[in-house]
């Protein structure tokens, strides 16, 4: 059973959602809030698995707790807005802020059954998806001296506005020409386009009919269009279609990536970003055949690795990246295919929203976040609870782990979930050396695994007495 938290501070919206939710045979609603700061009190007590959280509301909004609980208790979350201008803008700060999607309440517009039927389906995808700890990592940006004749096709759902975040502000002012579907409702996707365009190099607008694909400039697709690609006297322009759903997309990546690949060939490079289902596999393939380069996210920095492992599945893609790597790809792959004199130099950027968790070997993490400690300390008691959580625990998953022996399955297991909870009180050093041990457990190297532990355990103990001090001296 799905265990799920009602935020919202309408007692009528509480009680619509609550309904429908528990219509549902694999969900159950654990609890409802009026407002952040008791559902603060209900998600400590109760932990559950799902949030479905509202944007406007007393005492604190929504934007601003989701940013505040994801800094420090990582949950699944499912923005239930309206399609007013203003709670539009704020329910893409939502999704950039690390809610798994959106959806919008029911109105005169919208029928409350298909919400409903909406709202389980959201429910469902976001107890699937995988959220992490969100702080900021410096990555490259790329300047270009020249541009290319390249056109990047990218598509991406659940977990799409963040990673879509990450490669777009990567990208320099005269990079190639994008194309992109972000499944996301009507109404969204102008305010998500113009949000990206406050924050990119590149010019960034919600794609109209005619359009051209120009170098510089980023076309997202309506949220209840399809858009493809067709041939212009100069190049690619965009058209739109109000067309069915395509396998319950609209817009479809399978309706763009299908045109890229008729129209644009081997001049194009499409890009799989996270996502749920597999919408757009079986079209990356026909992209794929035709001469394009193809680049699909990586499991471990996908929300949610659905449409990715289907392209890689169908034998579309050419490269699997991680996610602060897949810009630097895109424009090394648009140099070689495209005007020789291209050249790109590195230079510094703003932050992602994802975690990266530096090798161990390095030992440059400190053994506590100070940004974690102060998120812990703005939740008062709550944050001294987390704290006492994780350290009261600490010793049985560390004997857990002594137990497990060459089990690597059980040793991958409690090291993820161990991972997790040492990235929510922001105890950096022993994150690192848990995800070494992950990953050992992973490739199946049991022995070297086992070898890693005694440094596990020594870790855990300095940073449990680093906690302790940090705790004790932080006013």
């Amino acid at each position: 059973m799905i265990r799920v938290l009602v935020v919202d501070d309408s007692a009528v919206i509480r009680q619509v959602l609550t309904a429908e939710l528990s219509r549902h045979p694999g969900i159950i609603v654990i609890g409802s809030a009026p407002d952040p700061f008791a559902a603060r009190d209900i998600l400590v007590r109760e932990s559950p698995d799902v949030m479905t959280l509202d944007i406007e509301m007393p005492r604190m909004d929504g934007v601003t707790f989701l940013r505040k609980i994801m800094a420090v208790r990582p949950i699944p979350t499912v923005v239930v807005s309206s399609l007013a201008p203003a709670g539009s803008e704020q329910a893409i700060a939502a999704l950039a802020a690390g809610a798994v999607e959106v959806l919008c309440k029911p109105d005169s517009s919208y029928e409350l059954h298909r919400m409903a039927v909406d709202l389980c389906a959201a429910v469902e995808r976001a107890a699937r998806s995988r959220v992490e700890v969100r702080t900021g990592v410096p990555v490259a940006r790329l300047s270009p001296t020249r541009s290319t004749s390249q056109v990047v096709a990218i598509g991406a759902s659940t977990g799409g506005v963040a990673a879509l975040e990450t490669v777009l502000t990567a990208m320099p002012q005269n990079a190639p020409g994008m194309v992109i579907v972000q499944h996301m409702p009507a109404g969204f996707t102008r305010v998500f386009a113009e949000r990206l365009a406050g924050l990119c190099a590149m010019d960034v607008g919600e794609a109209e009919d005619g359009d051209a694909v120009a170098v510089g400039r980023v076309l997202i697709a309506p949220g209840d269009r399809h858009m493809e690609i067709v041939p212009a006297a100069t190049g690619y322009r965009i058209q739109l279609s109000d067309g069915p759903r395509v396998g319950q997309h609209k817009p479809a990546i399978d309706v763009l990536f299908r045109s890229v690949a008729r129209v644009v060939g081997s001049k194009a490079i499409g890009v799989m970003l996270t996502g749920m289902g597999r919408d757009g596999a079986e079209a990356m393939k026909l992209m794929h055949d035709a001469g394009a380069m193809t680049i699909a996210q990586d499991e471990a920095s996908c929300v949610v690795y659905g449409m990715p492992r289907e392209a890689v599945a169908a034998g579309a893609v050419d490269e699997i990246l991680p996610l602060d790597r897949i810009a630097a790809r895109v424009l090394a792959i648009a140099e070689q295919r495209g005007t020789p004199s291209a050249r790109y130099a590195s230079v510094r950027t703003r932050t992602p929203l994802r975690v990266e968790v530096l090798p161990p070997e390095s030992h440059r993490s400190p053994l506590v976040d100070p940004d974690t400690t102060r998120n812990l300390r703005d939740l008062g008691r709550d944050g001294a609870s987390a704290i006492d959580l994780f350290l009261g625990s600490l010793p049985d998953q560390l004997a857990r782990l002594a137990t497990a022996g060459g089990d690597v399955q059980m040793l991958r297991s409690i090291a993820h979930a161990l991972k997790g909870a040492a990235s929510t009180v922001g105890a950096l050093a022993l994150s690192c050396e848990l995800d070494r041990l992950e990953r050992l457990a992973r490739s199946g190297n049991g022995a070297e695994a086992q070898r890693l532990l005694p440094t596990v355990r020594s870790t855990a103990d300095a940073t449990c007495a680093a906690l302790r001090s940090t705790w004790r001296s932080t006013p």
